[in-house]
């Protein structure tokens, strides 16, 4: 009887300390949201879409090196039932060292990639975002056992705060004093610098060198996996801007970089606050099926019922936003960030799969088929570029869908259920995404014809849909919510901390 006490209690402490990270990461993420929109319209408006087109190409290159200056370190102490004194020390020096080859690479290598994607202009932008390889190194087992200790808060607070001194200020700042490109580069750098001094503040650990090789043997059995995973992952998320780059010229880069930014923004962000709970949650739950099983089947009728409908509101008003957002100079976005409207289930779906791959050791599964899935960017991008950046777009997308099928069928495997059950669970996402797209459709309609400037549009199309969606839960929520959207609205109700008062007691009204 007291272990079934205790079983519960331990479920219920799980579930809440879940949804109290996932509170904390939606508010920071908010919070950063709100600040890197305000940042966009500024220096959308001060830098040029070139600007944006080099740091594109750029972060190709900063970001697949980023994959390798730790080897899944990081990760790796997370997923461990056990973790030693000997596995941190090993992990920061053998990430400390990684950091410095990778920088002195970059360094070496800058005029070679500058000359094939030709720009001159990217030898001394590459070589001076390589510092950030250094830097980051002395967070990797600070951010690591935050996660571990599933410190949510924490994490979002640091991120929130890194963002905005280092976009909101920095980047600002140097773009009105005409840096151009160096404005986004003194950002990032900016922004790293301090993400990494709140990491090592917040869990201090000895920076003494000491090498452990069953430490780091124990480390690298799945960091190594992780690492495969990341590159053939990176491909996929990058190899479209490698295309475009180098067969269509930065400025179509940054054109369609800027579409696909707005739609991270949206939906998507919310998908990798989840990817960023789920891993150390799912961790803790390997040895647990049946509560693995239910954590991922609730999980996605939340992506399924939070992101289809705001993927059909953002196809409708895409004009609108991309103006507002972007403004006049910028038209050639509108069609991009349509196709990846349409994307973004696949796009946030098949996030949570590599969370429950990872968090399951399924690394090397994982990672074949995030091989599959780059080499299906790569074709479908340079298929696509002989009809510019729209047909870019278009081909990514159909590459999204193939990889949001084959990475839930190894979910299927890894948590036991049929193809019939997954696609049940996504019934009352299609249901209220079938409403909302038919509403907002008429409304953007009318809107248009009654006001003149694209944010009252917006603004409009949106208050009246999420009255409308209320409306609904209110007096259909069984047909519209379904088994596992009732359950998440009422375990939110006796989960949110009592400072949400006024959000509890809509919740509770809902039920």
């Amino acid at each position: 009887m007291n272990n079934n006490k205790n079983s519960q209690s331990d479920k219920k402490s799980l579930t809440h300390s879940t949804l109290d990270g996932l509170l904390w990461m939606v508010s920071g993420a908010g919070v950063k949201k709100i600040f890197k929109f305000l940042v966009t319209v500024v220096l959308a408006r001060l830098l040029t879409p070139e600007d944006f087109g080099l740091v594109g190409i750029a972060g190709v290159v900063i970001g697949f090196s980023k994959i390798f200056y730790q080897i899944g370190i990081g990760p790796a102490l997370v997923q461990r039932s056990e973790v030693t004194e000997k596995h941190l020390r090993t992990g920061f020096i053998f990430s400390f060292i990684l950091s410095l080859l990778i920088s002195g690479i970059i360094v070496i290598s800058a005029p070679l990639i500058a000359q094939f994607f030709q720009e001159e202009r990217l030898i001394s932008i590459l070589r001076i975002l390589s510092i950030s390889f250094i830097i980051r190194s002395f967070s990797v087992v600070s951010s690591s056992l935050l996660n571990r200790r599933l410190k949510f808060d924490r994490l979002a607070q640091i991120d929130a705060i890194a963002y905005a001194i280092g976009y909101c200020l920095v980047g600002v700042v140097l773009g009105l004093l005409d840096f151009g490109v160096w404005a986004l580069v003194g950002a990032d750098l900016a922004k790293t610098s301090l993400k990494v001094l709140l990491l090592f503040m917040s869990v201090p650990y000895s920076l003494i060198p000491k090498f452990n090789f069953k430490a780091l043997k124990d480390l690298l059995y799945f960091g190594t996996g992780f690492t495969l995973g990341r590159v053939f992952e990176y491909f996929a998320l990058k190899g479209d801007y490698f295309v475009i780059g180098r067969l269509l010229g930065s400025g179509a880069l940054g054109l369609y970089e800027r579409a696909y930014q707005l739609m991270a923004s949206g939906a998507e962000a919310f998908a990798q606050v989840l990817n960023r709970i789920l891993f150390p949650t799912m961790s803790k739950l390997k040895d647990d099926p049946k509560r693995l099983l239910l954590v991922y089947r609730r999980t996605v009728a939340l992506v399924s019922l939070f992101v289809l409908p705001i993927s059909l509101v953002m196809f409708v008003l895409a004009p609108e936003i991309i103006r507002v957002v972007l403004g006049e100079n910028w038209s050639g976005a509108i069609i991009p960030f349509r196709f990846f409207s349409i994307g973004m289930l696949f796009r946030t779906s098949y996030r949570l799969s590599y969370s429950l791959a990872q968090a399951a050791g399924a690394v090397y599964g994982k990672a074949f088929r995030q091989a599959v899935y780059g080499i299906l960017i790569v074709v479908g991008t340079f298929i696509g570029h002989y009809w510019g950046i729209n047909g870019v777009a278009f081909g990514v997308v159909i590459a999204l869908f193939i990889n949001f099928m084959y990475m839930a069928q190894l979910s299927l495997k890894l948590v036991d259920i049929d193809w019939n059950t997954f696609f049940r669970i996504h019934f009352p996402g299609v249901k209220l995404a079938i409403f909302v797209g038919v509403e907002s459709w008429f409304l953007v309609l009318l809107f248009r014809s009654i006001l003149s400037f694209d944010l009252g549009v917006i603004l409009s199309v949106g208050i009246v849909v999420m009255l409308s969606i209320l409306l609904l839960i209110k007096f259909t929520s069984n047909y519209i919510l379904g088994e596992d959207g009732l359950w998440l609205i009422k375990t939110l109700g006796d989960y949110l901390p009592d400072k949400f008062i006024i959000a509890n007691k809509v919740l509770k009204s809902i039920t």
